[in-house]
């Protein structure tokens, strides 16, 4: 894989299809992935204590290929400067595929936030199908101002990942459970919304969000029978589920493939056999989780 210094700011590293720029500021005028780049991937490497100077100007290039239709966005940790991602979604017309990962996309002021609305809602609105978000926090209000009951959207993979740390103790308040529900729209055929160990190398801890799915599941339950028979992924393990909840998604959504369910683990007797009713049937990969919920996680100090 060949390494080239595009400037002093920036190194870029690419291959046939794809152009990895790590970044040190936002003066990106000189930014040219080859024209035959189809994903283009811009990584922070701020420091800290700079990133909010940076937040005051930028530039982009005139143009970029036509060619990209896949974008990743990553450890923008305070955002961008307000104008930013507008000015780069405009020059994406042919965007399928966004990755952001680690990062405020609304930044910390109204400005900054207005423009990773309009941001987000170009491209949900201009053919986005797949969209994964990565310990990516947002505002309450983010998602209803990117949603509109007039928007139509071409979304068929939505992912929603976040990484349980059990030093803060702000992670749980921070999660914008209430607001998940307007990305949840009919159309998709994959959804993944799941809470991540801290440690990759601790197989078997899943945290999850005990009594915080009711705006969900209500969704989703609520969808027409067409547009629940075309899921064929449900991974809903981010939330501590009662098994009548997981009776009333896997008879709505009995056309998945992949599974996963994280189950609400309080002690009460029967819910083994209240579960496996609910189940009813196996998929092609099923996963339950027995959850005790944040809580738990954070008095035990458990990652």
């Amino acid at each position: 894989m060949p390494t080239t210094t595009a400037t002093p700011e920036t190194t870029d590293t690419t291959t046939p299809d794809a152009a990895s720029v790590l970044i040190s500021t936002f003066a990106l005028s000189d930014l040219a992935p080859p024209l035959t780049t189809t994903q283009l991937t811009l990584t922070a490497d701020f420091p800290l204590e700079s990133y909010e100077s940076l937040l005051t100007t930028f530039s982009l290039p005139h143009a970029l290929p036509d060619s990209i239709t896949a974008l990743t966005l990553e450890l923008f940790t305070y955002g961008f400067p307000p104008g930013f991602l507008t000015s780069l979604i405009s020059l994406l017309p042919n965007l399928t595929r966004l990755t952001l990962s680690l990062q405020l996309i609304a930044g910390t002021t109204a400005e900054s936030f207005s423009d990773a609305a309009t941001f987000l809602k170009a491209a949900l609105t201009n053919g986005l199908q797949e969209l994964e978000m990565v310990d990516v926090f947002v505002p309450p209000d983010f998602f209803p101002v990117v949603a509109s009951e007039t928007d139509t959207w071409e979304l068929k993979e939505l992912k929603l990942l976040y990484t349980f740390r059990s030093a803060d103790r702000e992670f749980n308040a921070r999660l914008p459970v209430g607001s998940i529900p307007y990305l949840l729209v009919p159309g998709l055929e994959m959804i993944k919304i799941r809470i991540q160990p801290e440690a990759e190398d601790k197989p078997g801890m899943t945290a999850c969000i005990a009594a915080a799915a009711d705006g969900v599941v209500e969704t989703l339950l609520a969808w027409k029978e067409d547009d629940a028979a075309k899921v064929k992924r449900l991974d809903l393990s981010a939330f501590a589920l009662e098994p009548e909840t997981v009776g009333l998604l896997s008879a709505k959504f009995s056309g998945v493939r992949e599974v996963a369910w994280a189950v609400d683990a309080d002690g009460k007797e029967g819910r083994k056999e209240d579960l496996m009713k609910a189940v009813g049937r196996l998929a092609e990969e099923l996963e339950v989780v027995a959850c005790p919920g944040l809580e738990f996680y954070g008095a035990v100090g458990i990652p």
